[in-house]
Parts: structure tokens; C-alpha cells; sequence
């Protein structure tokens, strides 16, 4: 039987790590690329340290490797400043030479990160053949365009490719400044911790269900765009309820209004019922207990942060 090697950008990000454990456990010989190694590099996966911004880094990357297989997760994700940063037209390009060099050499199957940004977020239950995509940031546009032009190409080239649109991951090692671990943090210091939307609903998805996810999309058949959820919404407000009992700290929690992110979406829910029978098994960590590890892993690196140890948190990129 001949191995499945893959070649996973993005490898020490948030979705990134819990993706190469993912496609261990089906078998694939894991390459995984970063721009730097992380703290604890996995001994069972193959590491290379690229700049994937480099054409010629790329090039030699990709004729070393010979991957049959890219999971294409990387890109620019800063927290607060992604949404409209340049960065993500730099992305496009690079992108795109990755897809061009993995083409040439001979790639079987090329799957790459798409977001829920991509959609009409007037649409309250998004569908991936159905709901319009209409991006109100440059982040989404830029991820729209390129599964477009990806989609056309690979048909071009007689390379199967799929699009997996990210919903709202959490889990450990997510971004501090974000709503759970922020939450978190919060209590864990013993100081308040406000929700300032708490009647928004959003879909949310444990961060190592999305990555058996991918790992299904790599090893499977699929084509085109796939949400990636739980296709459950709950309110930001239960969220942030649920953490504090969990930590009995629900007297430090504080409610806002939406008057501040008018603009917010009040829903946005996915629609999974396009691969429901495979994806739905996979979303099978409830969010109490994706809370509950998340919380376990947060305290268990808490002395860490409270020192002031940078690179503790993994960007998803």
C-alpha cells in the first residue's frame, strides 16, 4: 500500500497541531510547515521551517517534499487587525504560488481554509449552495475570490480540491484576546469579566472536532465548499454563563448591550446537512465539555502567563 503524504501549512496554529494528529491517526505521512518550530514539535511528523511568503522557499519546499496531499491552512490571523489588513492580498498571491508549485509537481488533492466570512451575514442559517457570498471585509473577500479562482483551476489541472468554511473554533491554545480564553483569563485572575453581546448567537465548534474535520476532507472525496460547525447556535451570553459556574465565579461576570457592534449579525448558524451524516459524527465534543478542557488546559498554563512566558498562545497561521 502506498503512503499518503500530506503537506500541512498553518502546522503550528491553533487548528494547525490538532490537524497533524488528526491525519497521523488515518495514516498519512505528516510534512508539517511553519515559519518557525513550536515550543513542543510533534516526534512523529516531519518538520520544515518555511516562509511560505518566499516564492523560491516554496519551490524548494514542494520538489524536497513531493506531498500528494496540502492542507492549506495558513495565513495572516493577528487578532483585532486581520479583518481589513493588506496582509490578506499578500496571502492571496502567496497562496496561489503554494497551489501553483504543489500542481506542477504532480498534487493529488488540495484542501485549504475558507471562513463564514465569506457569506451574506444577513442570512441567518448559511448554506454553502445556497446563501449568497457577499463579504463585508477584506478578510472574507480575499477568501472568497481565492476559493473561486481555486475551484476553477483545480477543474482546470483534473485536481480534486474542497473548501472548508471555519464557523467558530475554540479550544485550548486559541488566541488569549479572544472571548473564551479572555473569559477565562479573566475569572482565573479573579477579575470581571464582561460580555458586552451577550444575545449574540454563533455557531461554535471544539477545536479538535474541527480537526478530525479536515483530516475527513483530506482522506475523503469531498469537493467544493464544506461548513465546518457544529450547526448549533448559542448565545454569547451562555457561553460566558457556563464558564463562570464552571470556575464558580459567576458574580464576576458582567453583561453589556449590542448597542456598541450594532453591525454585529445577530445570528449566524451553519447549515450542515450538506455532509451531515459524516461531519455530524465528528462534532461530537458538547460545548460543557470542550469548555471544561478548554478551562483545564488554561489553568494548567496559568502560572506560565501570570510569569510573563511569551509564545504561549499559537496563532492559526
Amino acid at each position: 500500500m502506498s503512503i499518503k503524504k500530506v503537506l500541512v501549512t498553518g502546522a503550528s496554529g491553533f487548528i494547525g497541531q490538532p490537524c497533524l494528529q488528526a491525519l497521523k491517526r488515518r495514516g498519512f505521512e505528516v510534512h508539517a510547515v511553519s515559519s518557525r518550530l513550536p515550543v513542543q514539535k510533534p516526534a512523529n511528523v516531519a518538520w520544515h521551517t518555511v516562509d511560505l511568503l518566499n516564492k523560491d522557499e516554496v519551490t524548494e519546499l514542494i520538489t524536497r517534499v513531493e506531498p500528494a496531499y496540502l492542507l492549506h491552512l495558513a495565513w495572516y490571523v493577528e487578532h483585532g487587525k486581520y479583518w481589513s489588513s493588506p496582509q490578506n492580498l499578500t496571502w492571496v498571491q502567496a497562496t496561489l504560488d503554494l497551489a501553483d508549485q504543489f500542481l506542477k509537481q504532480g498534487g493529488q488533492r488540495l484542501v485549504c481554509a475558507g471562513t463564514c466570512a465569506e457569506y451574506d451575514w444577513k442570512h441567518k442559517l448559511l448554506k454553502e449552495d445556497e446563501t449568497p457570498l457577499n463579504p463585508h471585509t477584506l478578510y472574507g473577500a480575499c477568501k472568497a475570490g481565492l476559493q473561486t479562482i481555486l475551484n476553477q483551476w483545480s477543474k482546470t489541472m483534473g485536481v480534486s480540491f474542497a473548501w472548508g468554511r471555519i464557523f467558530f473554533p475554540y479550544g485550548p491554545h486559541e488566541n488569549a484576546n479572544r472571548l473564551i480564553p479572555s473569559t477565562v483569563l479573566s475569572l482565573l485572575r479573579k477579575e470581571k469579566a464582561t460580555c458586552n453581546n451577550p444575545e449574540l448567537e454563533r455557531d461554535f465548534i471544539y477545536v479538535d472536532d474541527l480537526a478530525e474535520m479536515f483530516a475527513e476532507i483530506v482522506d475523503g472525496n469531498y469537493s467544493g465548499p464544506i461548513n465546518l460547525a457544529s450547526g448549533t447556535p448559542v448565545k454569547l451570553g451562555k457561553v460566558v454563563e457556563l464558564i463562570a459556574e464552571m470556575l464558580g465565579a459567576s458574580d464576576l461576570v458582567e453583561f453589556g448591550s449590542n448597542s456598541k457592534n450594532g453591525a454585529e449579525p445577530p445570528v449566524l448558524i451553519a447549515d450542515t446537512s450538506k455532509h451531515e451524516s459524516a461531519m455530524k459524527q465528528l462534532a461530537k465534543t458538547s460545548l460543557e465539555e470542550g469548555l471544561q478542557q478548554t478551562i483545564s488546559w488554561w489553568q494548567s498554563q496559568f502560572d506560565v502567563i501570570q510569569a510573563g512566558t511569551p509564545e504561549l498562545t499559537r496563532k492559526s497561521g
